[in-house]
Order: C-alpha cells, then sequence, then structure tokens
C-alpha cells in the first residue's frame, strides 16, 4: 500500500529559515511536517553573524528569543570593535553603537529546530528527491510521500524545491548558477592570531570577494569568498598562502560550501510553494549575510497562509511582506557591483573614503537601523 502522509505544510529542510516557518504555522494550529535529511544537532558552515536587525526580529518571532540564545551560551561573542583592511597597508577600525553577535551556528539552528518540534511539528528524517506538482506530493528517498496543501522550499542554496520549479518556468534560477559562490570556512585556535579578538574583514585587489577573521567557539573562523573562482583547490592554496603569510600560521582543515550572492528570486513562490531563506537567494550580496533573510522569509510565509484564503491571496501577502527586503537586495546588488569594482583598482579609495566619511551610515546599514536606498 503507498504510504501517503496528509499535512496542511510540509516544510524541506528545517534550518532557520524552515524552522520559524514550521514553528509559527503549527502556533496557529495548522498541521505541519518537517522533513530534514540530517539529525539535529547538526553542523552548518557558517560564520554565525547575527546583526541588530536579526536580533529584534528573533524576539518577534518568539517572545524573549534572544534572550534564551544568550543564556543558553548560544552566542559565543558579543562587542561592538570590528577591522576593516584594504589591501596590505590601511585599515580601519570601527566601533558600532551597538554589539554585533556571532552565534554558534549548530546550537542556533537545533534552538529553533527544538521550538519547532515543541510547537506540535512533526519531524520526519527523510531527504525530499522529488516533487509531484500536480498531485502537491513530496516525494521521499525512503519512498514514502507527504501530500501537503502548501509545500515550502528551505532546503538551502541547491534546494530541490527550487530545481524543480526552475524545470517548470516558474522561477527565474536553478540552483548551481553563476551568481553563486564557493566559499571555503576554517578554523583557528585563538592563541595563534595576535590580533585584537573581535571581527575583521580582508578586501584584497586579487579577491572579487573578502576574508573575514571572526571570532568564534572553536577560536576563530576565517573564510575566503572569491565570486569569480569555484575551484576548491585553488581556493584552498590562496586562503593557505594569506593565513602564511598575513597572520604567520599555517592553515589546517577547512572545508567548503556553496552560498548565494545574487541571485534571490523576486517572486519566490508559484503554484502553492514557497522558497524560504538561502533556497530563495535571499542574501546580502555583499557580505553574504543570510541568517536575518531565512527568518524574515520564514516569518512571513507563517504571516501568509495564517491570513490567506486562496493560493494567490497567500502569495501576494508573502511578497508583500518581503518588498523593502527584495529591494534593498536589489540596490545591494547595484552597490556591491561598484565598490568591488573599483576595488580591483588595488587601492580600495572608494571604500576606504566611505568608512572614513560614513562608517557610522556603514554600520546603520548593516545592522538593518538604515535603508540603502536612503543614499
Amino acid at each position: 500500500m503507498e504510504q501517503v502522509k496528509a499535512a496542511d505544510v510540509a516544510v524541506i529542510g528545517l534550518g532557520p529559515a524552515g524552522s520559524t516557518a514550521a514553528y509559527l504555522l503549527a502556533k496557529a494550529g495548522f498541521k505541519v511536517i518537517g522533513i530534514d535529511y540530517q539529525d539535529f544537532p547538526r553542523p552548518k558552515l557558517c560564520a554565525g553573524l547575527l546583526t541588530l536587525k536579526t536580533r529584534a526580529l528573533v524576539n518577534e518571532i518568539k517572545v524573549n528569543a534572544w534572550q534564551e540564545l544568550s543564556r543558553n551560551k548560544v552566542v559565543v561573542f558579543l562587542d561592538k570593535t570590528y577591522q576593516v583592511h584594504f589591501g596590505d597597508k590601511a585599515n580601519y577600525l570601527g566601533r558600532l553603537k551597538k554589539p554585533f553577535a556571532i552565534v554558534e551556528r549548530k546550537a542556533y539552528d537545533y534552538y529553533w529546530w527544538n521550538q519547532a518540534k515543541a510547537s506540535g511539528v512533526e519531524m520526519v528524517r527523510d531527504k525530499v528527491v522529488g516533487i509531484d506538482f500536480k498531485n502537491s506530493l513530496c516525494l521521499l528517498k525512503s519512498g514514502k510521500k507527504i501530500r501537503a496543501k502548501y509545500i515550502l522550499g528551505a532546503d538551502g542554496v541547491m534546494s530541490t524545491l527550487r530545481k524543480k520549479l526552475a524545470q517548470e518556468n516558474e522561477v527565474i534560477y536553478s540552483p548551481g548558477n553563476k551568481f553563486q559562490v564557493f566559499c571555503l570556512e576554517g578554523w583557528l585556535k585563538r592563541d595563534q592570531i595576535k590580533f585584537g579578538y573581535f571581527p575583521h574583514l580582508f578586501f584584497r585587489p586579487d579577491l572579487d570577494g573578502y576574508i573575514w577573521l571572526f571570532p568564534a567557539k572553536q577560536g576563530w573562523s576565517i573564510g575566503l569568498l572569491n565570486k569569480k573562482e569555484r575551484n576548491g583547490k585553488a581556493l584552498k592554496r590562496y586562503l593557505g598562502q594569506f593565513v602564511r603569510n598575513y597572520l604567520n600560521v599555517e592553515l589546517g582543515l577547512c572545508a567548503g560550501h556553496y552560498l548565494p550572492y545574487g541571485d534571490f528570486e523576486t517572486k519566490p513562490w508559484a503554484k502553492n510553494c514557497f522558497l524560504l531563506g538561502d533556497a530563495a537567494g535571499l542574501a546580502d550580496p555583499i557580505l553574504g549575510e543570510g541568517i536575518y533573510y531565512a527568518h524574515k522569509s520564514g516569518w512571513a510565509v507563517a504571516k501568509a497562509i495564517s491570513q490567506g484564503k486562496e493560493q494567490d491571496e497567500v502569495g501576494r501577502i508573502f511578497l508583500n511582506l518581503l518588498q523593502k527586503d527584495l529591494r534593498e537586495l536589489k540596490l545591494f546588488s547595484l552597490t556591491r557591483n561598484l565598490i568591488f569594482g573599483l576595488g580591483k583598482l588595488g587601492n580600495f579609495w572608494a571604500m576606504r573614503t566611505l568608512f572614513e566619511l560614513g562608517a557610522s551610515w556603514l554600520e546603520d546599514l548593516v545592522q538593518g537601523q538604515r535603508f540603502i536606498r536612503e543614499l
């Protein structure tokens, strides 16, 4: 007998985007099935930066969530100081009005997964390998099927749902598109690095991207984002040389992963399907911040499903709730091309001048206290 489970909502992927949507919908009384092929807690490659706007949003999703995260030591760093390095000679030491926070992603994602589970979401450990749009079915690797009125794709940058929607010409981009970037991330012991223990960003003339050095539970997280290079071995050689020459240490083990970097969907829904977070390409195309957009899209789809009566109405509400963020992402993309293009000239004069003249404005922009359209 064919094994088919039924639900109001099926959520594919239970990171911050999927768990946020599942948690809110279950609390609103919907029958929700959450599907993820991994056990939680599970490792997640990410520097874990949470801006002020993200911290405000998580408290809107769940009262006192930020306080719980801090109390449970999911937050591993909280400080106002940061430094930006331009090439080899110039840098800018900044001091924020409100601190940056860095979380351990394994613990952070587990926190939100637990909120979803505790709210009544049925958790299924399996992998979605196909979508039957006609019958609104998620097809699982185990052979089981899940039928749902709404299907939410929060399954990351290589989203199965996004791939299937792209094949149906329902969305613009398919996973693996030219706007996604391959990143490397490794870890260093705290006492290996003589720099101040706060976030550092390094912009280099031969990188169409940047290197980050952030405090982490392991000591330091170091990573490399380069838009023009997808060869993992070449990126590791570059990062290893940078670490050796600039930080005077040897790079140990590191891992690679893809990030959305400008491939956000302007209409991340079709039929009864909705794309969330990285699956919709929702990430800042300058610094790559994605946690805010994961939570925001999960929050928005839960609101839309709770308020809308028909599929089209749900889609319109969802898109309306994300409109300001989508407009900002478009402007971020244009700004990124300008800044990084000028940076390739070698002296990063435009970026350095921006910091010298308007660091406070830029800090507010990153924190979500200003909007780039104001520029």
